[in-house]
């Protein structure tokens, strides 16, 4: 096949050295340059070689002498790493992955006949994930989220091109099946904490959606609770509106005693450094625009909660450490960033729970204006500022679109990679799903929290 860029998703170097491996007969060697390539194959009389190399502990590339460390089994696992994101992103390689799979094969063969056990071995679990992935391509596909919208909001993380929007709830799906999809393309790939990590990181996502109060199912739960207390022979709209928010805050109230049960149901480090998220919505102005935000609770080791709130959006409770950058990028050649999260510390068994009353209450609610949304917004957290903590939350870059329901869930979880001092992990997950063109900004590390 001719190379295609935005066909394949693909570099060039990797597209040759995927069809170099295809080329791979039985009686071929390869071998692999410094920068990871793989070259033309060549044939090679092994057995000429004996006399010249201890060939037990060597990998089949290393016999020429091209390479000599032991890191090059693993460039052929990342190649293919590389390979199954660039399917994941819409790539076209599945028929020359399938190729390649063929070389491999005529290799292992290759050295099996000879005896070199390690090596054999060691292509033989690169042949395994390859296969792996051609028999469940659906698995590794991030088709469903182009299909759902999720996908083209993820690209507009970085990127100032349009103006997308979303229900609250599709943020934490988003990162939720994200993780699925590392914990699957990447199982080989990380450690077992690494996963119970990441599981737990999902389920915590998964949870905060039980929280949100924003959904039709929970206004409907709440008219169908007024009901039982509105006289039925009366017609009074005023009177319908105050039995309708005695039910609301019930209801309200329903849910976070589910929450405060949901985090003692943790263990101690994760009700601190995980805790329980909660997404946000508040609506504004006559086509209802609107902002969504994270809320997070966590119970810290002497009893106390801290709540923080997580948002680089509108809104958000100005920080005093505000940075500015200039961009390649020439649609946003300047970007802005500030502290994404603000964190209250301290807080009482009481207070927590009167602040999330507030919370919930306010969550999805459609205000007049801006101004008054804005009003609202600072009110809510007006009642612990003195439980604000010095900043410790490295600057990170603002939004420049309206993806505010995918950037709050992103943020939430870089929030919890940050506490949990998993900065390693957050960026090797953040890096391998955020796919980044021309029309984006460059992909922002996480950074470890301040001291």
């Amino acid at each position: 096949m001719i190379y295609n860029a935005n066909k394949s998703q693909l570099s060039h170097v990797d597209w040759e050295s995927l069809n170099n491996m295809a080329q791979i007969t039985v009686d071929d060697v390869v071998d692999i340059n410094v920068n990871g390539t793989v070259g033309k194959p060549y044939s090679v009389n092994l057995n000429e070689w004996k006399g010249l190399f201890s060939l037990t502990t060597r990998k089949f590339y290393q016999v020429l002498g091209a390479s000599s460390t032991k890191h090059d089994v693993p460039q052929i696992q990342k190649l293919i790493d590389r390979v199954i994101s660039a399917h994941m992103r819409g790539g076209e390689v599945i028929e020359t992955l399938s190729d390649s799979l063929k070389g491999l094969s005529n290799l292992k063969l290759h050295y099996e006949k000879d005896g070199f056990k390690e090596t054999t071995t060691q292509i033989g679990e690169i042949i395994k994930k390859v296969e792996d992935f051609l028999n469940n391509q659906e698995e590794f596909k991030l088709e469903n989220f182009y299909n759902n919208g999720f996908f083209k909001r993820m690209n507009l993380e970085a990127s100032i091109i349009g103006d997308e929007s979303g229900k609250i709830g599709e943020g934490t799906l988003l990162y939720s099946q994200k993780i699925d999809l590392f914990l699957t393309s990447q199982r080989e790939a990380i450690t077992e904490s690494d996963r119970i990590f990441l599981e737990k990181l999902k389920n915590s996502l998964n949870n905060s959606n039980h929280f949100e109060t924003v959904s039709s199912s929970f206004y409907y739960a709440a008219a169908e609770k007024a009901r039982l207390n509105y006289p039925t022979e009366s017609n009074d709209p005023e009177l319908w509106k105050q039995v309708y928010e005695v039910a609301l805050k019930d209801l309200a109230e329903e849910k976070i005693r589910s929450l405060f049960s949901e985090l003692e149901k943790m263990n101690e480090a994760d009700q601190s450094e995980l805790g329980i998220g909660i997404p946000m919505n508040v609506e504004y102005g006559q086509d209802r625009s609107g902002h969504a935000f994270f809320l997070s609770l966590c119970k810290e080791k002497d009893g106390s909660f801290t709540v923080a709130q997580i948002n680089t959006g509108v809104f958000m409770l100005s920080e005093p450490e505000i940075c500015i950058q200039l961009n390649r990028n020439i649609h946003a050649p300047i970007s802005y960033s500030a502290s994404p999260v603000v964190e209250f510390s301290g807080l009482s068994h009481e207070e927590a729970e009167l602040f999330l009353k507030k919370a919930l209450v306010l969550n999805g609610r459609d205000f007049f204006t801006r101004i008054e949304a804005g009003k609202n917004y600072s009110g809510l957290f007006a009642d612990i500022l003195d439980k604000k903590t010095l900043n410790r939350i490295p600057a990170r870059r603002l939004q420049i679109t309206g993806n505010c329901v995918t950037r709050s869930a992103k943020e939430y979880l870089v929030y919890c990679f940050q506490k949990s001092k998993n900065i390693e992990l957050g960026n090797k997950f953040l890096s391998y799903l955020d796919p980044r063109d021309s029309t984006t900004l460059s992909l922002e590390a996480i950074r470890q929290l301040k001291e």
